[in-house]
């Protein structure tokens, strides 16, 4: 299977101060999950500091 041929049936998030999490139902029952930072903030600790 493709990701282009991935169907979504079903779709959650959560969003707070420490984040946002995201999941998704596919039509064949596997769940597609990811977590992304605040607003503003850099995905990885420390990847908006200065070299």
């Amino acid at each position: 299977m493709s990701a282009a041929d991935e169907v979504v049936v079903a779709a959650w998030s959560e969003h707070s101060e420490i984040g946002h999490h995201y999941e998704d139902l596919l039509a064949d029952g596997s769940v597609i999950a990811w977590t992304e930072p605040p607003f503003g903030e850099s995905l990885y600790p420390g990847g908006d500091d200065p070299d």
